[in-house]
C-alpha cells in the first residue's frame, strides 16, 4: 500500500506529541487544531481558487509570554477551470508571542518556518516555507480557548513563489499540562518570623511581625490579589497586607505581614502562641476565590522589649507622674 506524504506527516507529528507526552505533566504544553481557509494572492490568483486545509501545532510555553512551536499542516489547493488540486504539505518550527489583555481575551502573534512538499497527480517539488499570524479568542477555562486567526504564507521556488495566500481559520487551543488536574488554588508558606513585643503592638500596623511566601499553583494567571492578616480578638480590625494586579502561574511573591493589634495584647504575662489567619483573595478568569490558612504566631510576654529602638523607653513613663511633671519644670 502506497503512503502518501501527508499521512506520513501526521504519523510523524503523532509520535513526537507521544515522545513529550512524559513532560506535559511539568511544562505548559499545549496543542492547536486550526482547520483554515485559504485564499491565493497575487499571480497566484489566476491559477488557483480558495481552498483549505489545517495545522496541527505542538507549543511550550515559557516565562508567560512566549511559545517556541512545532506545525504539520496539510492543504488543498484547487487549480481553476481543472478539477483537480495540488496538496501542500508542510512541516516547520517558529515562535509566538502572547497576552491576556484582560482575563477571558487570549492575543497571539507568531512566525513560523520550514519545509514543504507540493504534490500534483504524480509531480512533486520541495522547499521552503514561511508564514506569519495573528489570532485572538475567548478563553473558557483555564485549559481550553477558542481563537479566530489570520496569515499569510508564501512557498518559496525559483525564479517565482510556488504560492501565497492568506489562511483564515477557527483554533481550537488545549493546554494538555493542565488537563485533568484540579484547582490547587494558591501556597501560603512562612519566609521568616520576627519577634513580637505585646508593649508595641500599636507599631505593628507599619512593622513587620513575619513574610510568607505566596505561589499560585492555580491553572492560569492570578489577579487582583489581596493578603489580609487577622489576629481575632487580639486584632482591631483586619489587616491589608499587600495588594498585586497579576501572578502569573507557578510564580511566587514575597508578602510581608502586618497587623493592627489591639490592647488585649498586654494580658500576656508569659510567652506564649496565639492562632491567627491569613486571607488571600483573587480572581481567576473573572472568578472571584478565596484561600484561608491558619498560623500560629509565637509572641513575647508583657515586659519584654527591644532596644532597637530607644524611643521604647517612654513606654515605661506616665506623662502623668508627679515626678514626671515635676521634672518637666526644669526642663521646659
Amino acid at each position: 500500500m502506497k503512503i502518501s506524504a501527508g499521512m506520513k506527516g501526521i504519523v510523524l507529528v503523532i509520535a513526537m506529541l507521544a515522545a513529550v507526552a512524559g513532560f506535559a505533566t511539568s511544562l505548559d504544553f499545549s496543542i492547536n487544531i486550526t482547520p483554515e481557509f485559504t485564499i491565493p494572492v497575487g499571480p497566484d490568483s489566476a491559477m488557483f481558487t480558495p481552498g483549505g486545509g489545517g495545522t496541527l501545532t505542538a507549543d511550550l510555553e515559557f516565562f508567560g509570554f512566549l511559545a517556541p512551536t512545532l506545525e504539520f499542516g496539510v492543504y488543498i489547493n484547487p487549480l481553476k477551470n481543472l478539477d483537480k488540486s495540488v496538496i501542500l504539505t508542510r512541516f516547520g518550527a517558529g515562535v509566538n508571542y502572547f497576552i491576556y489583555p484582560i482575563p477571558r481575551l487570549k492575543l497571539r502573534a507568531g512566525v513560523a518556518l520550514g519545509a514543504y512538499i507540493g504534490s500534483y497527480e504524480e509531480v512533486y517539488t520541495a522547499n521552503l516555507f514561511w508564514k506569519a499570524y495573528v489570532q485572538a479568542g475567548f478563553r473558557f477555562t483555564p485549559t481550553f480557548s477558542l481563537l479566530v486567526g489570520a496569515g499569510f504564507s508564501r512557498y518559496e521556488s525559483s525564479p517565482e513563489p510556488f504560492y501565497t495566500g492568506i489562511q483564515l481559520g477557527l483554533v481550537a487551543d488545549i493546554q494538555l499540562s493542565s488537563l485533568g488536574k484540579k484547582d490547587a488554588g494558591v501556597s501560603v508558606e512562612t519566609s521568616r518570623d520576627f519577634p513580637v513585643f505585646p508593649i508595641l503592638y500599636a507599631s505593628y500596623g507599619s512593622r513587620p511581625i513575619g513574610e510568607i511566601s505566596l505561589t499560585n499553583m492555580e491553572q492560569a494567571e492570578i489577579r487582583n490579589v489581596k493578603v489580609i492578616f487577622n489576629a481575632g480578638n487580639y486584632s482591631s480590625a483586619p489587616m491589608l497586607c499587600g495588594e498585586y494586579p497579576l501572578i502569573r502561574k507557578g510564580a511566587s511573591v514575597d508578602v510581608p505581614l502586618y497587623a493592627l493589634f489591639n490592647e488585649q495584647m498586654l494580658t500576656f504575662t508569659e510567652n506564649t502562641k496565639i492562632q491567627a489567619e491569613i486571607s488571600v483573595s483573587y480572581e481567576l478568569l473573572n472568578a472571584p476565590r478565596v484561600a484561608t490558612v491558619s498560623k500560629s504566631l509565637p509572641l513575647n510576654h508583657r515586659n519584654a522589649f527591644t532596644w532597637e529602638d530607644d524611643k521604647i523607653a517612654a513606654a515605661f513613663i506616665s506623662p502623668n507622674d508627679p515626678a514626671v511633671l515635676d521634672f518637666s519644670k526644669f526642663v521646659a
